[in-house]
């Protein structure tokens, strides 16, 4: 099982929330590659939903908000999503693989390596940033944003991103990657965020 942050102290803010689930990455990874070949599925599946689950956070909630709040934030957003889209591909290839081969493990360092440096890039690029720049009443209140996109990306009765684009999903539903069209326009940007939750956290919000 993931293990999950419900029960964060009242300080903790949006960007002490996602570094902690950076550390949960690393720590997962190192479990599915000390994984026994028997076991290395499961463990790898849990991977696969805790970045389902944080991503989805990071791009319905942090990401426009960077957009906003940073000097050159579209920039820094294009590039973190570039990442993450690189990153999807490859779990998407291991999501169909044989968990047991070789080829498997060769990959799944390749993911570790392009995932552990997006996190170093998100939060010397962005969470550094978005600290400075927000509020911190701001932050804090972000973190309900948050956990409402981690409900949305664990949700297993939504339908996955393959079978949004009339694929089949893989073994544990990450099978397809979703493409950012248009993420580097305005519109797309407010649609993500869903208005309601970036306005309310606005520090110039009524």
């Amino acid at each position: 099982m993931v293990r999950q942050t419900h029960d964060e102290a009242p300080s903790q803010d949006v960007v002490d929330l996602l570094v902690e689930q950076h550390a949960m990455i690393r720590e997962l990874f190192a479990r599915v590659t000390g994984a026994d070949a028997r076991n290395r599925r499961a463990t790898f599946e849990e991977l696969a939903r805790l970045l389902a689950i944080h991503e989805t956070a990071e791009e319905e909630v942090v990401h426009p908000l960077a957009r906003r709040l940073l000097p050159g934030g579209d920039g820094v957003v294009r590039d973190r999503l570039d990442e993450e889209e690189k990153a999807k591909e490859m779990l998407a290839r291991l999501d169909e693989m044989d968990a047991e081969s070789p080829e498997f493990l060769s990959l799944l360092d390749e993911l570790r390596m392009a995932v552990l440096t997006h996190a170093q890039y998100e939060e010397r690029y962005e969470f550094l940033y978005l600290r400075q720049q927000g509020s911190p009443d701001q932050l804090a209140r972000l973190v309900g944003a948050v956990r409402a996109a981690e409900g949305r990306g664990a949700d297993p009765a939504s339908p996955r991103d393959g079978e949004r684009h009339g694929k089949p999903a893989g073994r544990s539903g990450v099978g397809a990657v979703r493409p950012h069209e248009g993420r580097g326009q305005e519109g797309s940007d407010e649609r993500d965020v869903t208005h309601a939750r970036v306005r309310c956290s606005s520090p110039h919000a009524g």
